[in-house]
C-alpha cells in the first residue's frame, strides 16, 4: 500500500546482554526504625579494603547517593545523631539501593556488686542480661575489683543474673 507522506525508518533494536556496564550506582534510603520516617543528615561512607571511597549527607527524605563504582564488594556505613551505627556488605554487580533502618544506640547497665554482710565487692564474678521475653543472653561482662560492671545492651527489659565462686 502506498502511503503519501510518511516516512519511515528502521530503528536499531538495543540487545541489553550485549550493552557493557561496568559502573554501578550506590544509592541509600535511610529511616527511624520505630517510627519508619525519613534520617535527614545521616553520614553516608562507602568503604573497600582500600578505605573509605566516598561520602554523602541524606537529604530530607532520607536519601543519600554514594556514586558510581565498578562491579566489587563494599561495604556502605551510615552514622546518624541518636541513632547505633548501621553496616552492610553489598556485592555490586547492578545498580543498588541499600534500606537501612537505624535502631535507638544501645543502653548501658552498669553497677556494683557486693556480698556478705561487709558488703565486699565482689571480684572476678559474672553478670548476665537476659531478654525478659526471649530468655536470650544479650551481654555479659565481669566484675572488676571494686566489683563494678558494664553491660551494653539494646534497648528494652532484661534479666539480670550474678554468678561467682563460694557465692
Amino acid at each position: 500500500r502506498d502511503v503519501t507522506g510518511v516516512q519511515t525508518c528502521a530503528l536499531p533494536i538495543l540487545d541489553a546482554s550485549v550493552v557493557d556496564r561496568t559502573q554501578f550506582a550506590v544509592n541509600v534510603n535511610v529511616t527511624d526504625d520505630a517510627t519508619g520516617l525519613a534520617v535527614q543528615g545521616a553520614a553516608l561512607r562507602l568503604v573497600d579494603a582500600s578505605g573509605v571511597l566516598a561520602s554523602a549527607t541524606t537529604d530530607e527524605v532520607g536519601y543519600g547517593n554514594l556514586g558510581l563504582w565498578p562491579v566489587g564488594e563494599y561495604t556502605v556505613e551510615v552514622s546518624a545523631t541518636d541513632y547505633a551505627d548501621y553496616s552492610t556488605v553489598i556485592t555490586l554487580s547492578k545498580d543498588a539501593v541499600v534500606d537501612a533502618s537505624l535502631l535507638p544506640p544501645p543502653s548501658v547497665l552498669s553497677g556494683v556488686v557486693t556480698g556478705g554482710a561487709s558488703a565486699t565487692p565482689l571480684v572476678d564474678g559474672t553478670v548476665d542480661a537476659y531478654d525478659a521475653v526471649s530468655g536470650d543472653l544479650v551481654a555479659s561482662a565481669t566484675t572488676g575489683a571494686d566489683g563494678s560492671y558494664s553491660l551494653d545492651v539494646p534497648n528494652g527489659s532484661f534479666n539480670v543474673t550474678v554468678s561467682a565462686g563460694g557465692y
